[in-house]
């Protein structure tokens, strides 16, 4: 009763939305000791011989699509946004459930056996299920994989609550992995809202951080001139691990015939080696990664590529040429109307996975990958002389949080939880991307998707033919047509419009406070009630005359994001119109307007600081 036919429909479905799962199936073999069994009803069922002897039945004889519909009945489904169901079983439960959402709701799914998974998809057309966008699927018993992958999810997600569903004969089959799933589950929940959280405090810094290196923005050209300029020549992609120390000696034979892609952290290392990368990579806002740029020597040879949320010690004083990697945000978006728009990159979670994302863009074939541990081999974070940010080399008997991942020596090595995710993202990019990738850290973690080899052998077989990099450090050293004076002009305008957007919100705020006690004296339709609530539009349609400062300020509202997010807020114009809707509007423009005037108020002292560069720039141009 397998059907390949039924199986291929399924996967073709699923690897539309998680092409990595897709290709772990493919490779699966079907459960062993599974019994398919026909029902009453004419939908099928399954019996599995337990680990204990015992044999478990998956789904009723008799009818498995209205026991699931019974079910679901006696569970909370559908109200709450988020569901969790521990246990696929043949499916019926999941479809039962899915069937039940909201167009915000999203269901969980959780199946420890990957084979049993696989049985359930050549059995069952689910194609309809495995493409729906409220579906998120793991499969596996790998505890630590599947932390990194619900990681993954909710830094993508704000999950304001989380309902459980099991399901029992899976419970019976693997209850252990399924017990420390949910635990998993909810710590990668609960840490997303930690994220959040520092991301108030970084987000600012990010922010700032553009608007300081906004000159080099405008005046540097972008990445645009290196899309495929290296079709089908070899890249290697330097990072920081330990496993670095091994190998790093090889690299020097490599120059001029390869493009070498390093990630900052490793740029003195390089030079002390004796091996010139063609482009460093930074990503980093912090100061504290200036260390790695200091006392370089002349790098008219390597080209800087920096994320213009990078730190301005590093942007700015870079003495080499520099190419700004694009990114999507407000204020890119303002300063791309002065000069050319940059071409934008995916935002890494790693400068290790920008450094890849780079050479893939450059069309190079293959991409050979070099330091990228992802872990800790022998207790080690980093490669000798690249931890100056970190300072001491951490202890792995008393660091707190670390997991253990397979490594390519097939021993099990420590890792922090974030390096898990950053392997999961890795291999999900490897399964997109079209070239072949070669690991040969020689060390570290394995990386499905990347063909294990030694440095040298890489080098052997890849990196004979002369690569001419010529054409990367002309693009480099190109200017850009920037209008300079009408970004100057716009940059005092901000200024003096900020505080206009300070002095609007402060109105709104003092209105907000008279319109709530008129709502709670004279009700919902009162004339005064209404004349309050005129004003307090007038006051949103006023911050409209600010179409590239007000998302600018409105970048770093995050709690106000959030708290627009959740479901009680988000269901206020469903609400019958009267005095409760009334308050709960009102309240929701004061959060609004109080977030707005906080932010402007933040941001205020960014927008002078950058104001004086641009009138130093000026200044020193006469």
């Amino acid at each position: 009763m397998l059907s390949e036919q039924i199986l291929a429909k399924n996967l073709d479905s699923l690897k539309r939305r998680n092409s990595e799962l897709a290709q772990r199936l493919a490779s699966a073999a079907p459960r062993e000791n599974c019994e398919i069994l026909p029902t009453r009803s004419g939908h099928v069922t399954a019996r599995i011989a337990a680990a204990n002897g015992n044999t478990i039945t998956l789904h009723s004889a008799y009818d498995p699509a209205r026991e699931a519909k019974t079910f679901v009945d006696s569970r909370i489904v559908g109200e709450r946004e988020t569901h969790l169901l521990m246990g696929f079983g043949l499916g019926y439960i999941a479809e039962e459930m899915l069937a039940r959402l909201g167009k915000r709701h999203r269901l969980i799914i959780v199946e420890a056996d990957i084979s049993l998974l696989r049985t359930a998809l050549s059995m069952r057309d689910l194609s309809g299920l495995l493409s729906s966008e409220k579906i998120i699927l793991w499969a596996g018993d790998d505890l630590a994989r599947m932390s990194a992958f619900m990681t993954g999810f909710f830094d993508k997600s704000y999950i304001e609550d989380l309902t459980v569903i099991k399901h029992p004969p899976s419970l019976l089959l693997n209850g252990a992995f399924y017990t420390d799933a949910e635990i998993e589950v909810r710590n990668a929940a609960n840490k997303r809202v930690v994220d959040l959280h520092t991301a108030l405090a970084l987000g600012p810094k990010c922010q700032g951080n553009i608007l300081l290196n906004s000159i080099q923005y405008l005046t540097h050209p972008g990445i645009g001139a290196m899309l495929n300029a290296f079709s089908g020549k070899p890249a290697i992609v330097v990072a920081a691990g330990p496993s670095l120390d091994k190998n790093v000696h090889l690299l020097a034979e490599a120059q001029g015939k390869t493009v070498i892609v390093c990630v900052g952290t490793v740029l003195r290392k390089l030079l002390a080696a004796g091996v010139r990368p063609n482009v460093v990579v930074t990503i980093d806002p912090d100061e504290k990664n200036c260390k790695y740029f200091e006392g370089l020597g002349p790098v008219d040879d390597i080209v800087l590529a920096a994320d213009p949320e990078s730190c301005p010690g590093i942007f700015g004083d870079y003495p080499g040429p520099k190419l700004v990697i694009g990114v999507d945000t407000p204020e890119t978006r303002w300063l791309d109307t002065f000069a050319p728009m940059k071409s934008v990159l995916p935002k890494g979670r790693s400068v290790g996975h920008t450094a890849f994302y780079l050479a893939r863009y450059t069309g190079a074939d293959p991409i050979i990958l070099a330091g990228l541990d992802l872990c800790f081999p022998g207790g080690r974070a980093h490669a000798e002389g690249c931890n100056l940010s970190w300072g001491d080399e951490l202890d792995v008997r008393t660091e707190p949080g670390l997991v253990l991942v397979e490594g390519i020596d097939g021993r099990m090595h420590p890792a922090r939880k974030n390096f898990l995710n950053f392997l999961t993202i890795f291999e999900n990019e490897f399964a997109q991307t079209r070239a072949r990738v070669i690991d040969a850290t020689e060390g570290g973690a394995r990386k499905r998707g990347a063909e294990v080899m030694t440095l040298r052998k890489a080098l052997d077989m890849f990196c004979a033919a002369p690569v001419d990099a010529a054409p990367l450090l002309r693009a480099a050293r190109e200017t850009p047509t920037a209008d300079l004076a009408t970004f100057a002009a716009e940059v005092e305008a901000a200024c003096r419009n900020i505080d206009s957007v300070i002095e609007t919100c402060a109105q709104a705020e003092k209105i907000v406070k008279r319109l709530k006690n008129e709502i709670e004296k004279t009700g919902a339709n009162s004339p005064t009630v209404k004349k309050l609530t005129n004003r307090l539009n007038d006051c949103h349609q006023e911050l409209f005359r600010f179409p590239h400062l007000v998302p600018i300020i409105q970048r770093n509202m995050l709690e106000t994001r959030l708290y627009m997010e959740r479901r009680d807020v988000a269901l206020i114009p469903d609400m019958p119109f009267g005095k409760e809707r009334l308050l709960k509007e009102a309240e929701r423009g004061k959060v609004f307007f109080d977030g707005t005037l906080q932010s402007a108020a933040s941001l205020k002292p960014a927008f002078a600081q950058l104001r004086d560069r641009v009138r130093q720039s000026a200044a020193s141009k006469k």
